[in-house]
């Protein structure tokens, strides 16, 4: 276990525990699985809909757990254990990831449950005609490498065999106005890359230490999980050749139309349309002005544009009476997106961690474990 580990660490050496040690072992196994059991639950509940804030903390929760089941222990050892229990959650081994899987398919399925379920699947368990895909959750997709890439694959493909075996189909569609971010964040990784030295292996793993493969720059975290499988020096430009083979726009959406992405132009077509578009885009605009968080944290005003044109897309669709959805993994738009202006888009907007959910429970998917269980665990915060 890695509260023993912890335990074992607290004692100075690797010497067999003793009395006191084995209690603390003790608690710290009981703790740990208490505070597994309890994070499924609320984790459950923010993935699911029950929890509508805009972060979960996985931390922050393990910490409170902890500190409430050992409230006899000395602060340093509560924090091993702490640092124990939320190591578990954040880095397990395959057979851990197997196990958080699991568990994270029950919390989702209870929450839905509970969560009034009717009405969750009248909207959400019926085939869509098309989902819309966020740049947020296309690069982790198409970039080899990602640690959720194999997770969201094979949520793709078990979408789109699902809705063959109904005579259907699912279109994956992406914005074309969204290639722009991509194109943008590969430019970013470029200057991260040369500026900390990433092609020097300990920088490298430092970094990744640090921030993480999942939540650091996509193409930074590809780079680090590819240098790590294949154990070949490789130069980062030489890797974005393999993995990244586009420069422009247009490249990149000829690279996504292969892989079965469909691009599209998010404008009106009529003029019933373009007031449509003319509303949502002002109302969100308005959103985000008028959110606290933008004071500290003012998001860029092109992002702006670009997610109301896919917020009037989706008012459109409904209105055409298309099932259309959009799956983002930015939170804080998610949030912004009620009321008689946004909310009908806001309906039909989901993270990209329900969506795997989703059609996990609705049809099974057969991927990584360990890619699975780090989406549904490492991933404690969303993008905002």
């Amino acid at each position: 276990m890695v509260a023993l580990a912890a335990s074992q660490a607290l004692a100075g050496s690797a010497q067999p525990l003793s009395a006191s040690g084995k209690r603390l072992a003790a608690a710290a196994d009981f703790t740990q699985w208490h505070a597994t059991i309890t994070t499924v639950v609320i984790l459950g509940a923010h993935f699911a809909g029950a929890d509508t804030s805009e972060l979960f903390d996985l931390y922050g929760t393990v910490t409170a757990i902890v500190d409430r089941r050992c409230q006899q222990l000395p602060e340093r050892q509560t924090r091993a254990i702490t640092l124990a229990c939320y190591d578990l959650l954040t880095r397990p081994d395959k057979e851990e990831s197997r196990v958080l899987a699991d568990l994270g398919r029950v919390a989702f399925g209870l929450q839905l449950i509970l969560n009034t379920p009717c009405a969750i699947i009248a909207q959400r368990a019926v085939l869509p005609d098309c989902i819309y895909i966020d740049s947020n959750m296309l690069m982790p997709t198409i970039v080899e490498g990602h640690p959720y890439r194999p997770a969201y694959m094979d949520t793709l493909q078990c979408l789109a065999d699902s809705a063959n075996a109904a005579s259907t189909s699912v279109h994956i569609l992406v914005g074309r106005d969204f290639l722009n971010e991509v194109i943008a964040h590969k430019q970013i990784a470029r200057r991260e890359a040369e500026a900390i030295g990433l092609e020097d292996p300990s920088e490298l793993a430092d970094h990744i230490l640090y921030y993480g493969a999942e939540t650091t720059n996509v193409f930074v975290g590809a780079y680090a999980s590819w240098v790590g499988r294949e154990q070949i020096p490789i130069s980062f430009e030489e890797f974005l050749r393999q993995a990244a083979p586009y420069d422009t726009e247009r490249e990149l959406a000829t690279y996504i139309e292969k892989q079965g992405f469909q691009t599209v132009d998010l404008r009106p077509h009529s003029t019933g349309e373009a007031e449509v578009f003319a509303d949502v885009e002002m109302g969100l605009q308005t959103a985000y002005d008028q959110d606290e968080r933008s004071r500290f944290d003012p998001k860029q005003s092109v992002l702006i544009e670009h997610e109301g044109k896919q917020l009037a897309q989706l008012s459109v669709d409904a209105e055409q009476g298309r099932r259309s959805l959009f799956v983002t993994a930015d939170a804080r738009l998610r949030r912004l997106a009620v009321g008689p202006v946004l909310g009908r888009a806001g309906s039909v907007t989901i993270s990209h961690i329900a969506l795997v959910q989703l059609i996990d429970m609705l049809v099974g998917i057969k991927s990584d474990p360990t890619s699975f269980g780090r989406l549904l665990w490492a991933a404690s915060h969303d993008v905002v």
